[in-house]
């Protein structure tokens, strides 16, 4: 298992390879040393590659109203914060000046009359009303008309001293409130559509790379690989990403408002903010390798747990059977030890940067409190700044702790869209011609006759060919069999005639036409062909034979009568309108083969190419096949690449294969007449 591959991380002995070097080792070169560097670094490096690619896919519509919302709505509740840190402000310097003036805001002033004269005051108004023992109101004395007038002269400046309203603040503050609650709707929605966007952008384009994949691709690249691609890796861009993605920049953002709104409250704590900010790199820098590393080792201890638990399961009472309980015990707890202690290492390296973290944040709290306070009694800075001021600051550590750790997961969450770009790079098949479709006759081939000249071809630009200087004719309606040991390219000489191999050199013509010059999917339209493996696709026995529908039944029924099927698909219910499973595995090997036959004539294909279609089949449906070929396709050109020798005794010509060129052309009585024919020992050998 690879570092960085879909299937799961690297063992814990390639890790420490790449962490350590051998003794013995040391010394050889300094190449060694210089690629060990540069593999750590380059686990160090965020994947910015890849984060572009994701975020590309968004479109240019939804990239810039995701980043212009979270921008809004981080503003926002900035403005938020503020307008509360202001409003607390005004509403403590108004009772601070309430008190020393004597009143209190927002209440009337009452001026009560003792018996003898003597009044007290309730309130902060400017009116003033007497009230008598019987509860009555009395004139005031003369004394008191006289405050009363010098009050309601300097009523006015008095009144807006002593008074508050809460109104207006909380006017704004509903107004902010609900653009929050509207900005934060946004950016749900802007993040949900964008992740919806990228996931259907980045799924279509490796669907279509797939399909136009060469075939080389499939050989090369494991085929749970390529699963993985489209449901783990898929699955990754769709579903966590983009909540990863909202959480770091969230987090991000948060951090940044809080050491601004620190910074702007006491400008002198930027001076200790580019040390902690260099702190702060280095314990990330530090944190997102093993992070990322044990992340993957979870996972990967994870899966044959669950897998060896389901297989437990399904094989419950075969391991009953045969008393293999204590060891699928066994195992089972072995897997849950290596899972419990990557996922405990995982959290203790979690811990590990929390710890350092609240270090960190403690530090921003001394010294955000430190120069808050003393920012405050020499610049007579406001209450509810130094109030909003500390409270981000108690805040920074938790900011800092989850940007990180979001920071690591979508480090690892982009290695999926690292995999997925990998195939998209993939170089996929020309299909475009020099001939357009319309230039094709609809007829051709209409004969057959193939020309073969100096042919040259290979599977890759970086191999050597598989087919050197080859030169065949093949006449109208000949028959033709191939033959040769394994790794002769008898096989590589089938797949030239659909251009599933790189040509190089030499061309092949059949009817006149290059078929270098055609669009693939004319030319791959216009041939039959029938292979080892059947092929049959789930659906139904017409569609198999006829997918395009543009055969009549009577077509139909004649096919089948031709390969010998007729009778078992009329004693199916519903007949040519019967099911067929996935891979046809309601029907045998043979007649899997019988049924591509009858597919072929059906096409009414004039070249007919067989790759080994007699070596799984038994020798009864092989004497049907044989029999079928020179009947229903004696005027059709049929190139048959032999397993079995004796198949291609009755063909016109014979070509004898080895290390990619033609070591005998002839027809098979006088190969097998010649001495030291290679052709007449392997007739022999297949007896």
């Amino acid at each position: 298992m690879r570092f960085g591959e879909g299937n799961g991380p690297v063992p814990l002995s390639r890790l420490n390879g790449l962490l350590f070097i051998p003794e013995e080792s040391a010394g050889d070169s300094d190449d060694d040393e210089d690629s060990l560097s540069q593999a750590l670094r380059h686990r160090a490096t965020i994947p910015w590659r890849s984060c572009g690619r994701y975020l590309s896919a968004a479109g240019v519509l939804l990239l810039p109203l995701l980043v212009l919302s979270q921008l809004l709505k981080h503003s926002l509740m900035l403005a938020i914060d503020y307008w509360l840190a202001h409003w607390t402000s005004h509403v403590i310097s108004s009772k601070i000046e309430a008190a020393g003036r004597n009143c209190t805001p927002g209440t009337e002033a009452q001026v009560q009359v003792s018996p003898n004269g003597a009044f007290h005051r309730e309130g902060s108004t400017c009116s003033v009303i007497g009230w008598g023992l019987d509860g009555r109101p009395v004139d005031p004395p003369p004394v008191v008309r006289i405050l009363l007038s010098l009050e309601r002269q300097g009523g006015s400046l008095r009144s807006r001293a002593c008074s508050f309203s809460h109104a207006s603040y909380l006017r704004v503050f509903s107004v902010l409130c609900c653009l929050g609650i509207s900005l934060c709707l946004v950016t749900c929605v802007a993040v949900e559509c964008t992740g919806l966007r990228v996931a259907k952008e980045l799924h279509h384009a490796l669907l279509n790379k797939i399909i136009l994949a060469p075939m080389r691709l499939f050989e090369t690249t494991p085929l749970g690989n390529i699963l993985n691609r489209f449901s783990a890796d898929t699955n990754t861009v769709d579903q966590h990403i983009p909540a990863t993605l909202e959480c770091l920049s969230r987090s991000t953002l948060l951090c940044v408002s809080a050491l601004g709104v620190i910074s702007f409250v006491t400008p002198v704590f930027l001076i200790t903010l580019v040390p902690l900010t260099i702190v702060c790199y280095f314990i990330q820098k530090y944190f997102r390798v093993a992070s990322r590393d044990l992340q993957q080792l979870d996972d990967s201890t994870q899966l044959p747990l669950l897998s060896h638990f389901s297989e437990t399961v399904e094989g419950l009472t075969t391991i009953r059977a045969f008393r293999y309980e204590a060891r699928f015990r066994q195992r089972l707890l072995e897997y849950t030890d290596a899972n419990n202690i990557s996922s405990l290492f995982l959290t203790a390296a979690n811990r590990w940067l929390e710890v350092r973290m609240e270090y960190i944040g403690a530090c921003v709290v001394l010294v955000a409190a430190v120069a808050s306070i003393t920012n405050s009694l020499y610049n007579h800075l406001s209450t509810g700044l130094v109030g909003l001021g500390l409270t981000y600051a108690l805040m920074v550590s938790n900011y800092l702790n989850w940007m990180v750790r979001n920071l690591a997961d979508m480090e690892v969450q982009l290695g999926s869209v690292k995999r997925i770009s990998s195939l998209l790079q993939t170089e996929p098949e020309n299909y475009e011609g020099l001939l357009s479709s319309t230039q094709v006759p609809d007829s051709w081939p209409h004969q057959g006759e193939i020309q073969i000249q100096n042919l040259s071809v290979r599977y890759d630009s970086t191999l050597k060919p598989v087919l050197k200087q080859v030169n065949a004719h093949i006449s109208p309606g000949q028959k033709v069999g191939i033959c040769g040991r394994t790794g002769s390219g008898k096989s590589s000489f089938s797949l030239a005639f659909f251009r599933m191999v790189d040509t190089f050199e030499g061309r092949i013509i059949i009817d006149g036409i290059d078929i270098a010059k055609l669009p693939l999917q004319t030319l791959r339209s216009r041939f039959s062909i029938i292979l080892q493996d059947p092929i049959l696709f789930s659906g139904t026995i017409r569609f198999n034979l006829d997918p395009e529908r543009k055969a009549t039944d009577s077509m139909l029924w004649e096919a089948l009568e031709i390969a010998q099927l007729k009778t078992v698909v009329k004693a199916l219910p519903g007949g040519l309108d019967a099911t067929v499973t996935e891979g046809g595995e309601n029907f045998s090997q043979g007649q899997r083969q019988l049924f591509c036959l009858a597919r072929a004539f059906v096409r009414k294909s004039s070249i007919l190419i067989m790759d080994e279609a007699t070596a799984s089949i038994d020798m009864a449906t092989e004497s049907i096949l044989q029999k079928v070929v020179m009947t229903a396709f004696a005027d059709r050109t049929v190139v048959t690449i032999a397993h079995r020798v004796h198949t291609i005794l009755n063909a016109d010509v014979v070509i004898v294969m080895k290390r990619g060129i033609i070591l005998e052309y002839d027809k098979p009585d006088v190969l097998l007449n010649r001495e030291e024919s290679v052709f007449a020992s392997f007739v022999k050998a297949d007896k």
